[in-house]
């Protein structure tokens, strides 16, 4: 007898999982893109979570993993299925191997439905874990797009299919052929969908029609799932029509005879309107020039979209006051593109992603360049990696990007786009640290910094550097050049790309980033694996007198590399740096260097073909040294092949300093002032005006002074005498005008022996060339002090001969008779040093007669000699 049917049971709702899909492969810790296909029928049924399980085999059993998800089911009306799109993490602690993806709908068993067994479905093909790789120079390179490279270099794939896979590999589609089926999100290629709207109008139809539906906004997506004869098909705007086949075209492969002239160019769907969009909602933000949308039915998206109103508006005015410029409006696009011309942001899950931004239009143009484009944002809400508000930030600079147009094509510029969004976004969130998860750039400094989205730490360093203007600059070069050249315009390259890598240290003694966002990782070796920070080098002489050690590097361009070198051996007094690619302009090498003080400083070393360092000098005597090496080659010489610099530089190590004698100087400026004053009484009886009884004086003002005598081989060079251990130079200038000036208290009428008559008046000698100048001397080279003695001239008053043109004064002179007057220590240090420094010399004397010849008077002199030197080398460059 057959059993009547459950009349309760047949009222109840049916939620059925139709179908799963899931990649080929992922890796242990990322995240894991599903997609699912999902219906109900019966009474409608509240909404309701899925959950994801890794299984052994296609069957659910207790012994399966499961990976929660956040999406939920909406509300579906009976009869009726939706897509939805998972993304769940793969446990770090995930053995390798193959799994199989199961999906069940309704885990918690929340709704009494007619049938509970048609909640779970597997994945058809099995799922291929592996462990993450920690070679960067590996990783990714069995994702999709890397294996879709492969086969495009091979020639196995023309330009147009392999541009057709990456889009479908981007967004998980199950319709990627299995041999390219892999982890989405193992390698980046977010960018791909401007590079198909920029080759739209050379795509054969067949890829348009495969991929069109990914330009498609949400809620058209959604009518498309639910109900196709919503949709109406474009026949116009943008992109509608196409020309005849030409170069371009061939560029793509395009072999499958899609030539005709009335071809249309636009997505193969493409709602022109949509009048029954009444399930979405939206808010205004940046004045109108932004809408965030979110389904009604799902009101915690819409709370979470009002919420970040503020942000919205505050990240799209700094990104306008940044680049100078706005994104596109879509008003005129012929697809649908919402209720304006504003840029539209989708609150709701995206595509395998935390958020893309897509263009709203495509080419019709037969052009290699990427056009600038309107486009819409999509951005998942409950994303288990990144913050809704930090994934707006991000896809909003994109949109700004897409404004520009680049001369070189779409993904000649995707690191600088994917990278400069990365920092944008910690631009409007900095206490985020969503970026902190992309740091390649600064770990494996060997690699170029053009890393997509770990390219953001570059940009955060032109920020702090440059400011706004290098970032506005280089996308505005975008437009006239390639992306590398375009930087290179924006920063200079050649010039700056050393300062980079001495941020790129990011530890003392400098922690930059660490600093600026508080990201602490620091550079790797990638000298084998695992790889590491970079190991402390310990630099002695091993018992030996003297010894070579060597700092071999190989760069890629805009690569870098570190070594440190600790001083531990105190009998290690000469330290030598030996460049052999010193004549090379992009081989750029700069030093930490600490001192046994304490002190730090940086240096640049570019261009030198040696470096000294003594560490009998304090401010020489280093503990610590880090040697940063950096490949600064310009865009021009940039070439698909890696442009590769290689080298070994020498340290001379020995245990002792003498070799750095003779030393050299450049005298920068010289001056030598004096001021004498001589004076007889009118009582005197010992002079040829007071003879009448007049008192006579004379004020004498010298002064002497010379620029930038410059270097001459040969002079100003302090060595040893060959007598032994001391020291000793002589050092001068010439000052080619001096000027010695007198006022003068004497007598007149010696023309023709007439009466005398006191007389005042001024006077100037007529001088010549005049050397200020010195000698030098030093006990060894291990003094503290050396001692300088100046020609001072001696202290002499009066001008007399006899003709009444001038005023006559009796001669009054006498020598300085303290040696010391004449003498002053300078600092060995500052001698040795590389800095411009100033030795001086002054004083005040004063005498009262008679002298030897019973002339009686007073004198009184005070001076000052100065003098600017600075050390170089015997062809007069800079010492170092």
């Amino acid at each position: 007898m057959l059993a009547a049917p459950d009349s309760h049971a047949a009222g109840r709702p049916d939620l059925r999982t139709l179908s799963v899909s899931a990649p080929a492969s992922a890796t242990s810790g990322a995240l894991l893109p599903v997609r699912v296909v999902a219906s109900a029928s019966g009474s409608r049924a509240p909404r309701v979570g899925f959950a994801v399980y890794l299984s052994a085999d296609a069957k659910r059993s207790k012994s399966d993993m499961k990976l929660t998800s956040t999406e939920r089911l909406p509300r579906l009306a009976s009869g009726r299925s939706r897509t939805v799109p998972l993304a769940v993490t793969i446990p770090v602690a995930q053995a390798p191997g193959k799994v199989r993806v199961i999906v069940c709908l309704d885990d918690a068993a929340k709704v009494r439905e007619r049938s509970e067994s048609n909640n779970c479905r597997a994945a058809r093909q099995p799922l291929t874990i592996a462990a993450p790789s920690t070679d960067p120079a590996t990783a990714g390179a069995a994702a999709p797009a890397a294996r879709i490279a492969a086969e495009l270099a091979a020639g196995k794939l023309t330009p147009a299919k392999a541009l057709e896979y990456r889009v479908l590999a981007r967004f998980g589609d199950p319709k990627l052929p299995a041999q390219y089926a892999g982890d989405p999100g193992d390698a980046e290629d977010d960018g791909v969908l401007r590079e198909a709207a920029s080759a739209w109008a050379d795509l054969p139809k067949p890829t348009r029609k495969a991929i069109g539906e990914y330009f498609l906004p949400p809620p058209v997506r959604q009518a498309l799932e639910q109900d196709p004869s919503a949709l109406v098909r474009a026949k116009g705007g943008k992109g509608a029509k196409r020309g005849k086949r030409n170069a371009a075209a061939d560029r793509l492969g395009d072999d499958s005879g899609v030539d005709a002239a009335d071809e249309d160019a636009a997505p193969e769907v493409c709602a022109t309107e949509y009048t029954r969009v009444k399930t979405w909602d939206n808010v205004s933000a940046a004045g109108g020039k932004v809408r965030l949308h979110w389904e009604r039915s799902k009101p915690e998206d819409g709370a979470k979209a009002k919420a970040l109103v503020g942000d919205v508006t505050r990240a799209y005015a700094r990104f306008k006051q940044m680049l100078g410029s706005e994104p596109l409006s879509d008003a005129n696009v012929g697809c649908y593109h919402g209720p304006d011309g504003a840029l539209d942001i989708y609150v709701t899950p995206v595509w395998y992603k935390a958020g893309v931004t897509v263009p709203s239009a495509q080419s019709d143009q037969h052009e290699a360049d990427c056009e600038g484009y309107p486009g819409f944002v999509a951005a998942d809400p409950d994303h288990p990696r990144y913050r809704l508000g930090y994934t707006i930030a991000h896809e909003m600079f994109h949109a700004f990007q897409m404004a520009y147009r680049y001369k070189a094509g779409c993904k000649d510029a995707a690191w600088l786009d994917e990278g400069s969004a990365t920092w944008a976004g910690h631009l409007i969130y900095p206490a985020d640290n969503a970026e902190h998860l992309f740091k390649f750039v600064l770990q494996y400094p060997h690699d170029s910094i053009e890393n997509d989205y770990h390219s953001w730490v570059f940009f955060l360093w032109m920020e702090k550097r440059f400011g706004d203007a290098a970032i506005r600059t280089t996308y505005r070069s975008l437009k006239s050049t390639d992306s590398t050249a375009a930087v290179d315009q924006g920063v200079g390259l050649r010039k700056e790309f050393l300062d980079f890598a001495k941020a790129g240290w990011n530890q003392e003694p400098e922690a930059s980033f660490a600093a600026w966002d508080g990201l602490a990782t620091v550079p790797h070796v990638t000298e084998g694996f695992p790889s590491g920070p970079v190991v402390p080098v310990n630099f002695h002489l091993a018992g030996q007198k003297e010894r070579t050690a060597y700092s071999k590097f190989s760069l890629r361009a805009l690569g870098r590399d570190y070594k440190r070198y600790p001083v531990t051996d105190e009998k290690l007094r000469s330290l030598t740096f030996k460049n052999p690619l010193a004549k090379n302009p992009n081989v750029k090498i700069g030093v930490y260097l600490t001192l046994a003080s304490g002190a730090v400083r940086w240096e640049d070393w570019s261009g030198k073909d040696e470096v000294k360092l003594c560490r009998d000098q304090p401010e020489q005597d280093v503990r610590d040294i880090v040697l940063v090496y950096a490949n600064a080659t310009p865009a021009e010489q940039f070439s698909p092949a890696d442009v590769l610099i290689a080298a070994t530089p020498e340290w001379a190590l020995k245990d002792s300093c003498e070799t750095d004698l003779p030393w050299h100087y450049e005298v920068l400026w010289g001056q030598l002032t004096y001021h004498v004053e001589g004076h007889r009484p009118g009582n005197a009886n010992d002079g040829l005006c007071v003879l009448n009884g007049f008192e006579t004086r004379d004020k004498v003002d010298f002064v002497g002074a010379a620029d930038g005598s410059g270097f001459k081989p040969g002079e100003n060079v302090f060595a040893k005498t060959g007598n032994g251990e001391e020291i000793e130079g002589d050092f001068g200038i010439t000052a080619e005008k001096p000027t010695r000036a007198h006022v003068l208290d004497g007598c007149k009428g010696w023309d023709n022996s007439g009466p005398k008559t006191q007389c005042h008046a001024t006077h100037n000698d007529d001088m010549g060339p005049f050397e200020i100048g010195f000698r030098m001397t030093a006990e060894s080279r291990q003094a503290q002090v050396a001692t300088l003695r100046w020609g001072i001239p001696p202290a002499i008053a009066g001008f007399f001969d006899a003709d009444d043109s001038v005023c006559n004064v009796g001669t009054l002179d006498h020598y300085l008779d303290d040696p010391e007057m004449y003498e002053s220590d300078v600092l060995m240090t500052d001698l040795a040093g590389t800095k411009p420094f100033t030795v001086s010399l002054s004083g005040d004397w004063s005498w009262t007669g008679p002298g030897d010849l019973g002339d009686k008077g007073t004198l009184t002199y005070s001076y000052e000699a100065k003098m600017r030197l600075q050390r170089v080398n015997a062809d007069g460059t800079p010492a170092t």
